[in-house]
């Protein structure tokens, strides 16, 4: 009889410790982070247009070498971020581009890549992702997307000085000043003074 009851405060204990509710500590500490799927539900599903919060739910996916389920938890951020948060919609896009650039094909990485351009702005999608091949030290692939960019944005003053910069930190100078001689001719001479 003795032994039923020690038992007993056990399985209680144990529907209790189940049962988190919203006013538990985890919930109110802003600095706890989230260790599992439901606590990463909790959170998105608080604040689903939060962008950083996405992010870290694929993070955690990846960690434990789930890249299908980031890569879903990806798509499901696209889907609930509401559509006038362009910014948050773009940093999950990054993400994405990052992801795949990672743990991606090359494959999965333009076709990532196209819906990007597809989805957002295209000069900044081209932007995170030049950015992104420079900061994995893919120089090649950078100078050969700062080479489509010159050619679809190249009035885009901004364009031509990225690109100018980048072949200055590879060594390139000769490279770099004909490069400022095709600007001068494609910009238009009143951007060129601003």
């Amino acid at each position: 009889m003795e032994e039923q009851q020690e038992e007993q405060p056990k399985a209680n204990k144990t529907k209790i410790d189940l049962k988190k509710t919203p006013t538990s500590k985890e919930t109110i500490d802003p600095d706890h982070q989230p260790q599992s799927v439901p606590e990463f539900e909790r959170l998105v599903l608080t604040s689903p247009n939060n962008s950083a919060n996405w992010i870290k739910y694929m993070d955690f996916y990846l960690q434990i070498s789930k890249l299908d389920q980031a890569r879903a938890v990806a798509e499901r951020a696209l889907k609930s971020i509401y559509f006038r948060e362009e910014k948050e919609k773009l940093n999950v896009w990054v993400a994405m581009l990052k992801l795949e650039n990672v743990f991606g094909t090359e494959e999965t990485l333009q076709k990532c890549f196209e819906r990007a351009i597809q989805y957002n702005d295209p000069l900044k999608a081209f932007q995170h992702m030049v950015d992104i091949y420079i900061a994995s030290h893919k120089f090649k692939e950078a100078d050969l997307l700062y080479n489509t960019m010159v050619k679809r944005f190249r009035q885009e003053k901004s364009v031509w000085w990225q690109y100018a910069t980048f072949l200055l930190k590879q060594g390139q100078t000769e490279a770099t000043h004909k490069l400022l001689q095709r600007a001068l001719n494609a910009v238009p001479e009143k951007e060129r003074e601003s």
